[in-house]
């Protein structure tokens, strides 16, 4: 009777057992299942601390003071960017640099006897108002070089005086006027006395004498043909009032009165306009320091 009393908690017993153990496997299982979706978590690390009970060591002493060690510095991060320091190199190869075949010291050059120097006038000149110690200046069109240099540059000034005036007569003679070279005015402010001589006109009627007086054109063709024309109107009209006599007689008395009126008239005078241009010529050296 006993025994059949204790099968049935045994039974029961065994039931539960069975039960709690199938429990307990299924809640396992749900949990690696979510586990396993779930990321892991990352890892973290902690600092080693050092264990409280050792000991701190002191620094050996020294006898003597150690130097201070310098910290080395941070190298310097290369330029990203290195078109920034182009301008620079551009600004610094921009200003040209001195040339030793351009430049020249101050130097003294020698312009030799005989050269020759145009220049234009700056007033005109005529034996009909001109005085003897009238002042006149021109300015140099061409400038006069020695070797490769510039010596008397072109804008450089000629200043002279009249020296010697004579009209025309009125038989003979030819107008003359004489003209001095004084001074040579470089645009640089130099100034340096002159000896020079008239040598040419240019695109002028007036000749140069052989001691550089300017000479007015000569009047002979002038006068003859005044002459020659004074003739035959007194030849025509002796011919109609005498003949052949009287064309003699009217020949005579034409001329007698185209000589008279050669007496009356004077020749042309010498006369230099504004802008002519003369030449002259070095009758020394002229030494000029260029610079």
């Amino acid at each position: 009777m006993k025994a059949k009393l204790w099968i049935p908690v045994v039974v029961l017993v065994a039931g539960l057992a069975f039960g709690l153990g199938w429990w307990y496997r299924s809640q396992t299982a749900t949990a690696d299942v979510v586990a396993a979706v779930e990321p892991a978590p990352a890892p973290t690390y902690a600092a080693p601390v050092a264990p409280a009970s050792a000991p701190a060591r002191s620094a050996p002493r020294r006898t003597s003071a150690a130097p201070a060690r310098t910290q080395p510095a941070e190298p310097t991060a290369p330029a990203t960017e290195p078109a920034a320091s182009a301008p620079a190199v551009e600004v610094a190869s921009a200003a040209p640099a001195p040339s030793a075949m351009t430049v020249y010291a101050p130097h003294r050059l020698t312009v030799a006897e005989g050269t020759k120097i145009v220049f234009t006038l700056n007033n005109s000149l005529s034996t009909k108002t001109a005085r003897e110690g009238d002042p006149f200046s021109g300015v140099v069109s061409r400038s006069v070089r020695v070797g490769d240099q510039i010596v008397i540059p072109e804008g450089s000034v000629i200043r002279g005086q009249v020296t010697h005036v004579q009209r025309p007569g009125r038989v003979k003679g030819r107008g003359e006027l004489g003209l001095r070279f004084d001074r040579l005015e470089l645009p640089d402010g130099q100034s340096y006395d002159l000896s020079a001589s008239l040598t040419s006109l240019e695109d002028e009627k007036e000749t140069v004498g052989e001691e550089g007086e300017v000479k007015g054109e000569g009047t002979k063709k002038r006068d003859a043909a005044t002459i020659g024309a004074g003739a035959g109107i007194g030849a025509v009209i002796g011919a109609i009032a005498g003949g052949g006599k009287g064309a003699a007689i009217g020949a005579g008395g034409g001329a007698a009165a185209g000589t008279g009126l050669v007496l009356l008239t004077r020749g042309k005078d010498v006369s230099l306009k504004r802008g002519s241009e003369l030449a002259i010529q070095l009758d020394r050296p002229l030494t000029i320091t260029v610079k």
